[in-house]
């Protein structure tokens, strides 16, 4: 359907509408209950470490939490399968302390609990789904792509399965440009940003007459979701009284489900989006958009970064261009992606600073005479798997960069079990800072001219690769038209770039993620970046 089309028929549905439904059903499971407090706790206590490892776990741990919030997910061994996955068991008592390995174990528990009862907002659903089926109503399911597996894994007594492809919606764009229809399914609060976020559009241009909606217990929409101060009319308080979006007039009726809240021991539960939304995040992040590249893989790039794309639909002049989120870029085009490559340059050369001579040579010493050092530096929190190959690599003389663990938390601890005479070695800024955090500094410094200097020979790679694939445009439009989600061109070795050029098409552009700039411009699972949602 066109848009103009779907916008017509939109006005036709709403000029016979003049009343809208929310059937909301609370969903109550004191199990589930005890899982929820132990994760935020966990989320809590790691964010109070403010280290390096205690930010990324926190955040892992959030985005866990948030995607069990609003999928149907089954309760089986997968919870604590997941929960594991995290990295959240390892040495968890020795590292993190009493406190955060009870709220652990706590999780642990009733995790596997849980994995022996049947989840009871799943079988609300399935009874609803078919309610809807056995009455003929059409309805869609709203929900992100990678949570369709958990609704096509619904069962009802007709053994229909929800797999429809046509049902689900993932995007705004889906809805605007989706017929109307009888009801709409979602799973989680009303929230316009992070996880399980949803269009304003929903209240404020209706395209369906009822919204079905399953929430966790506590879990609230967001205050102002579908508000537009200059045209939303008086609102009526209460929990189901109607309120007015633009006109549209919605009444809200709200059951309650699952376990009888009235004989649990535990306090009433908390709005789990309310406190992740105002925690954040616990690592330095920028706000970014997602472009999504078939059903499993996307990347995040900066509003205002330039990103190499080609547009099929564009002419010669104007296919392959640079683009940015916010200004040209969009579904349909294909995002270049650049691998192996080498531009013939070395980069710069780092100079071995006087703090690196000492401490690599006393790496040296260590892998030399101590017998111990690996475990040492394990028990003391270097918890890398091949930790002996790393330190091989950062006993290396400086190359393009002074070689270093990557965190500043293990830079730290490698220095602190060096045992280095420190006193022999003072310099100006002894008295001012730690001497292992001058020795950091010296390796931050050389890092950050290489990224300048990888910056400058970027460019003059990007020219070259543009003029490249110019030369190949009639090939590059042969493959997209063949190839409708990915394809590549590779790049002969006497080319001054060689290597292989892939093209990944745009499924769809969303926003409200932010994430550390080394996450930026990678292509991964969207399972992992789901995690930067905000």
């Amino acid at each position: 359907m066109t848009e103009s089309n779907s916008i017509t028929q939109l006005f036709e549905f709403l000029e016979k509408s003049d009343l809208f439904q929310v059937e909301k059903y609370e969903v109550h499971s004191t199990k589930f209950s005890v899982l929820r407090r132990s994760l935020r706790r966990m989320i809590v206590l790691l964010r109070e470490e403010g280290d390096d490892e205690g930010g990324p776990l926190s955040d892992r741990l959030r985005a866990l939490l948030s995607r069990w919030l609003t999928t149907p997910v089954e309760f089986d061994y997968n919870l604590s399968d997941s929960l594991e996955a995290t990295g959240a068991g390892a040495g968890f008592e020795n590292r993190w302390g009493t406190q955060i390995a009870t709220a652990y174990r706590e999780a642990c528990g009733a995790a596997r609990e849980l994995a022996e009862v049947n989840n009871p907002l799943r079988k609300k659903l399935e009874e609803i789904v078919e309610g809807l089926r056995r009455g003929g109503d059409s309805f869609r399911i709203y929900c992100h792509r990678s949570a369709v597996v958990d609704f096509q894994s619904l069962k009802s007594p007709s053994g229909e399965e929800v797999s429809a492809k046509e049902i689900f919606l993932h995007t705004p764009r889906d809805y605007r440009h989706s017929n109307t229809f009888d009801v709409l399914v979602k799973v989680g609060p009303l929230r316009s940003r992070g996880w399980g976020a949803v269009p304003d559009a929903f209240l404020t241009a209706p395209r369906f007459n009822k919204l079905v909606q399953f929430v966790w217990a506590g879990c609230q929409d967001e205050p102002d979701f579908g508000y537009d101060p200059a045209n939303v009319s008086e609102e009526i308080r209460g929990a189901n009284d109607p309120k007015s979006f633009e006109g549209f007039i919605w009444q809200t009726t709200t059951t309650q489900t699952g376990d009888d809240p009235s004989v649990s021991t535990l306090t009433s539960d908390e709005d789990d989006f309310r406190l992740l939304s105002d925690f954040g995040h616990a690592v330095d992040i920028r706000r970014c958009f997602l472009a999504q590249f078939g059903q499993q893989q996307g990347a995040l790039y900066s509003p205002r970064g330039d990103v190499l794309s080609y547009d099929p639909s564009a002419g010669s002049e104007g296919a392959l261009k640079f683009r940015t989120v916010g200004d040209g870029l969009s579904e349909g085009m294909f995002v270049i992606e650049d691998l192996f490559h080498d531009t013939g340059t070395c980069g710069a050369q780092a100079e071995e600073g006087k703090y690196s001579k000492i401490w690599k040579q006393a790496i040296w010493d260590k892998m030399l005479f101590d017998d111990n050092f690996e475990n040492k530096l394990c028990d003391d929190g270097i918890s890398l798997i091949h930790l002996h190959q790393s330190l091989l690599q950062w006993r290396k003389p400086a190359t393009s960069v002074v070689h270093a663990p990557q965190r500043r938390r293990h830079f730290q601890i490698l220095i602190r079990n060096l045992d280095i005479d420190q006193s022999q070695h003072k310099s100006e800024s002894w008295n001012r800072i730690p001497w292992w955090m001058a020795a950091w500094n010296e390796v931050i410094k050389t890092r950050g001219e290489a990224i300048q200097t990888g910056m400058h020979e970027h460019r003059a790679a990007d020219d070259q690769l543009v003029k490249f694939l110019e030369s190949r445009l009639m090939e590059i439009q042969e493959k997209s038209a063949t190839n409708p989600e990915s394809f590549y061109l590779t790049i002969p070795r006497e080319n001054e770039l060689p290597g292989r050029i892939e093209f990944h098409k745009i499924t769809a552009i969303e926003a409200g993620f932010r994430t550390p700039d080394g996450n930026l411009r990678t292509i991964c699972d969207l399972e992992e970046i789901e995690q930067w949602r905000e």
